[in-house]
């Protein structure tokens, strides 16, 4: 029934899908065809949109004062406090948390007092007004104009075992 050789049943088995293929297609084009939808259809209908009208702030003035004094997205819910005035250092906002001196490249972790938040600051490269003048592995400085102030690195010294 098979033939003995592996060379002559591949063309065999080829052959054979390839008239199961037809087949299907014979099928499918004579029996496959649909009975429903054939002919014309009706329209389709257009589908109202009922829209919001569009956004519009109140025109009063003192509607919105409440929602601009305490912003929703602030953690405390406070505006922020205003600026320092240019050439003016406000003293003791950060706390020198760490350096990292590699080279050429000096990096401070400034803690803000008032936020908790630390920065990471590169030598030359500005916070809160200040310009970071130096960074040294014990210490940073920061200047805005001539008014400067210099930030120690307040390590604990251990005692050791005796």
């Amino acid at each position: 029934m098979f033939p003995r050789k592996p060379d002559q049943f591949w063309p065999l088995l080829w052959g054979g899908a390839a008239a199961l293929l037809a087949g299907g297609l014979v099928l499918e084009h004579e029996f496959g065809r649909p009975g429903v939808g054939e002919g014309a259809r009706p329209p389709a209908r257009v589908a109202d949109a009922n829209l919001l009208p569009p956004f519009r702030l109140d025109p009063e003035p003192q509607a919105g004062t409440e929602t601009l004094a305490r912003p929703l997205f602030v953690p405390n819910r406070r505006p922020p406090p205003p600026a320092a005035a240019a050439g003016e250092v406000k003293k003791g906002q950060y706390v020198l948390q760490g350096t990292s001196v590699v080279g050429s490249l000096a990096i401070a972790f400034l803690k803000d007092v008032s936020s908790g938040k630390v920065e990471a600051v590169a030598k030359g490269a500005e916070i809160g007004g200040m310009k970071v003048a130096e960074v040294l592995p014990e210490k940073v400085v920061l200047r805005s104009g001539e008014d400067s102030e210099t930030l120690p690195l307040l390590v604990a010294k251990g005692g050791g075992n005796p």
